[in-house]
């Protein structure tokens, strides 16, 4: 049912009524129209919602729902974030402050790694989150030296980190977080 929903979508962005043209796919499997090469995509769904990002770069979205955890969010954060941002949110006393702080880090993360065409396999601590507003920020290559000694990276990925920035968009609900990464500065119209 999503990729009919998504073939929807992708229909009424292009403005065509007719077959969509084909679709190839990078080397990690992110998909593209080699017939338009300025018209890029990337889809997230989370829970009963599903949202599409286009733009005439790269592009990577994710749609997090937030959830009552069981796991230790400071244990995760050390684990796949950076050691500056694990400390932020070790900072947070509230825990639910600290619970959605985990969960906008992560659709930021994911997003981008969606935006480098990478996906999770990329890992999530190569590169830092550096916010310049409530809603949005710059994502800078590297971390502290212990990030590379906690989760291997390997060097033909690491290398792929690029400069990038986020916006958080509207979401369907206060229970999401939705998250837009761009080459330069997420257009909220697109």
């Amino acid at each position: 049912m999503i990729r009919e929903q998504q073939k929807v979508l992708l229909s009424l962005s292009l403005g065509q009524t007719d077959d969509l043209p084909p679709i190839a796919r990078a080397e990690h499997g992110k998909p593209y129209f080699p017939s338009l090469p300025d018209f890029h995509y990337n889809f997230t769904d989370s829970g009963d919602y599903l949202a599409l990002a286009t733009a005439s770069g790269d592009v990577g979205i994710d749609l997090q729902k937030i959830v009552k955890t069981r796991y230790d969010i400071e244990k995760l954060a050390h684990r796949y974030y950076t050691g500056e941002e694990a400390s932020y949110l070790s900072s947070l006393s509230d825990a639910a402050a600290r619970e959605r702080a985990f969960f906008r880090l992560w659709a930021i993360k994911e997003a981008y790694l969606k935006f480098l065409g990478i996906g999770l396999a990329g890992g999530m601590n190569g590169y830092t989150i550096v916010p310049t507003s409530k809603t949005a920020g710059e994502i800078l290559p590297g971390g502290s030296s212990m990030d590379a000694v906690k989760y291997a990276v390997p060097d033909s990925i690491a290398a792929g980190f690029l400069p990038a920035r986020y916006e958080f968009l509207t979401s369907p609900d206060e229970n999401y977080l939705l998250a837009v990464v761009t080459g330069d500065n997420p257009n909220p119209n697109n």
